[in-house]
């Protein structure tokens, strides 16, 4: 086994796992090329697989003694894995990354707690990220800035924030996160809301991880249409929680949400659905007193409905 100091780590690495047995192993090593001047733990969060990544976890903790396994004898789900495993994050600051995805830039960690202790006034760091199909890897341009970009809480809807490029300081034991949020389907998005209430976030101008899109991964492999279901029901649930400044931003978000539904509906031609949120888009718009969307929205379904009672003669 490899020890390592009997010290308190300042980093927590949160890696919550899945039924990846392909890709774990490169996702652990990613984070173990990291160069720190610095002590750090990996918590792996391993959701009982059906494959052999319980397995090859255990191998790795078995030869690092940094590396610790929170898991159970049945599967408890995404939202109650990140709770577990970010509970037995003991660092100040917390490390984020998924089973199917790896770090690229071994300097990743030493950057970004270099920035976060050098402003306190910072909550949350985060980067550039590729993405890979296969075994073909695209470079991605999701934050279209040339330099650093800092967003304070009510910006942070407008951040592209993607959990493995992140990195945030450990207030969880002063501020739990909200009960609220415990039933939500997603956990990253409502993450970044709540961290940002207690400081600002920082675009760091640097590319340093690889997403994988794949058929079994839990967003990339999944129907768009539920997708944008569980996003806009999160994002209504996450609106409640948050003090006035925040609600016109989360209004039109869900708006744009429920606009991005209604077109993968109408694609699809899925024509029942597609006349049910295109009604509910319309009557949130006139809730929300967005009245562009109102009189656009009018227009739309009158349009609709004229064409279904003329489909029924």
């Amino acid at each position: 086994m490899i020890e390592y100091l009997d010290v308190e780590p300042l980093v927590s690495v949160f890696l919550i796992t899945y039924n990846h047995e392909n890709y774990i192993s490169k996702a652990i090593d990613s984070v173990l090329m990291q160069k720190c001047n610095f002590m750090f733990e990996i918590v792996i969060g391993e959701d009982c697989s059906d494959d052999n990544t319980k397995l090859i976890c255990e191998e790795y903790s078995k030869k690092y003694s940094n590396i610790k396994i929170i898991t159970s004898s049945a599967n408890v789900g995404l939202m109650n894995n990140f709770l577990r495993t970010s509970k037995a994050c003991k660092g100040k600051y917390i490390a984020m990354l998924e089973g199917d995805d790896y770090w690229t830039d071994p300097n990743k960690l030493q950057k970004q707690v270099d920035f976060l202790e050098s402003r306190p006034d910072f909550i949350l760091c985060f980067h550039n990220r590729n993405h890979q199909i296969g075994d073909v890897v695209y470079e991605d341009l999701l934050c279209n800035y040339d330099e650093e970009k800092y967003f304070i809480f009510e910006e942070i809807i407008y951040a592209s924030i993607h959990t493995l490029t992140v990195v945030f300081r450990n207030i969880f034991n002063e501020h739990p996160y909200p009960k609220q949020f415990h039933q939500l389907p997603l956990y990253d998005f409502a993450l970044w809301a709540y961290l940002s209430l207690f400081g600002k976030c920082a675009y760091l101008n640097f590319t340093g991880a690889t997403y994988r899109l794949h058929a079994n991964g839990f967003y990339s492999g999944g129907d768009n249409i539920p997708n944008y279901v569980k996003w806009m029901n999160s994002q209504i649930t996450i609106r409640s929680y948050f003090p006035k400044r925040y609600q016109r931003n989360y209004k039109n978000f869900i708006l744009m949400l429920n606009f991005m539904l209604t077109e993968e509906l109408r694609n699809r031609k899925v024509y029942g659905k597609y006349g049910y949120y295109l009604l509910m888009l319309f009557f949130r718009s006139i809730a929300y007193s967005n009245y562009e969307y109102v009189i656009f929205y009018k227009s739309v379904y009158k349009t609709v409905l004229k064409k279904y009672i003329k489909s029924l003669f």
